[in-house]
């Protein structure tokens, strides 16, 4: 098992916090929703594992999910602390 790292972070936004749940369970409405009542909110922001919602929607295999982010602009270049993209995530 590899050591995690330990990274400090500024708490998650509530918004970032349900745009990540709804990536995991496939919830293309509710990032939906999220998206729309956030202007400002960025797709791209990172958990503690420096997971994006794309991240979360890929290793969930989560396609719909997937496709909405990828519509609203998220980036597929992110890597984890790990090291992974969300393509590596899908596999």
């Amino acid at each position: 098992m590899l050591p995690v790292p330990v990274v400090a972070h500024a708490p998650i936004p509530a918004a970032v916090l349900q745009l990540h749940q709804d990536a995991k369970n496939g919830n293309v409405a509710g990032i939906s929703a999220i998206v729309n009542a956030n202007p400002g909110l960025n797709i791209d922001a990172v958990d503690a594992l420096g997971m994006t919602a794309l991240h979360w929607a890929a290793v969930s295999d989560q396609l719909a999910a997937v496709y909405e982010l990828l519509a609203r602009g998220a980036n597929v270049h992110l890597q984890t602390i790990f090291g992974w993209d969300a393509l590596s995530l899908a596999q």
